[in-house]
């Protein structure tokens, strides 16, 4: 599972065993790699406290899913090496640690939770009062108030049952999926564009050698290209005064031979010499 994303779900372990669960298998179906503490190929470490081993697996994982209801573990007095976490609750350490490393974060918050937080932040003592057994405990209130006023506070989705999140996760994991294709698709853009440049300010003698294993053929519309792409920038620096229309034309010319020049470029090896 290297090569798979790494996802790694943050939330009380109990109490949502059934939901992690499900989210676990829905991950794994889209040839993820889901990483839940409870889990047999959750990776450990000997002599790693296991809230440490927690922090260490997520610090691997470039997307968090977190999920808050009633619960959210007991204080943890020692964290060390973290220490900056000394005292906080396992979700709460993992989720601030999740934002302080800038991972991306799916936050669900179950909407009675959320309810309850409105009470509790209008009036603590009433609430520490009410007598509801299945009330969300006060480090649960506490951490969602920690991160509704973060700055910025991190987007979050209300959920009532495992349905409502396995959908929300099928429309944000495609928008994750897209966005990373186009990141990708703009390095690879921008990687080629700087060998260009690279190729272009080489000292004669290197150019020659590269453009030696060139297909004859594409070193000539290469240089072609080239000669009308200084004959449009030379357009453009003495066309001071024309329309703004002719500018635009000009310009959309020299992107057009520029796109050319960088595709024969790329295809460089597909076609035989």
């Amino acid at each position: 599972m290297a090569n798979h994303l790494s996802v790694f779900v943050s939330s009380g372990c109990y109490e949502l065993r059934d939901l992690r669960a499900s989210i676990r298998d829905f991950l794994k179906s889209l040839g993820m790699n889901p990483q839940l503490s409870e889990d047999s190929g959750f990776p450990r470490q000997s002599g790693d406290k296991p809230h440490v081993v927690c922090l260490r697996a997520l610090a691997e994982c470039p997307l968090v899913i977190g999920l808050l209801e009633r619960r959210c573990g007991q204080p943890i007095a020692d964290w060390s090496p973290f220490i900056e976490f000394n005292g906080l609750r396992p979700t709460q350490a993992e989720l601030r640690y999740a934002i302080k490393t800038n991972k991306k974060l799916l936050l669900y918050i179950h909407e009675s939770t959320l309810a309850a937080y409105s009470i509790w932040s209008s009036d603590q003592a009433g609430y520490q009062n009410l007598s509801d057994a299945h009330k969300p405990e006060i480090g649960v209130l506490e951490l969602l108030h920690e991160l509704k006023t973060n700055d910025p506070a991190p987007y979050y989705e209300t959920f009532s049952d495992a349905s409502d999140v396995i959908s929300s996760l099928k429309k944000n994991l495609v928008n994750e999926i897209y966005t990373s294709l186009r990141e990708q698709e703009a390095k690879s853009r921008n990687q080629a564009e700087y060998l260009m440049a690279q190729i272009l300010g080489a000292a004669p003698e290197i150019r020659r050698r590269i453009e030696a294993e060139l297909n004859p053929d594409l070193s000539a519309k290469l240089h072609q290209l080239e000669t009308n792409l200084s004959e449009v920038e030379s357009k453009l620096m003495s066309t001071q005064e024309a329309s703004q229309a002719s500018l635009e034309d000009l310009r959309r010319e020299k992107d057009l031979l520029e796109a050319l020049r960088l595709l024969l470029y790329r295809n460089k090896r597909r076609v035989p010499s």
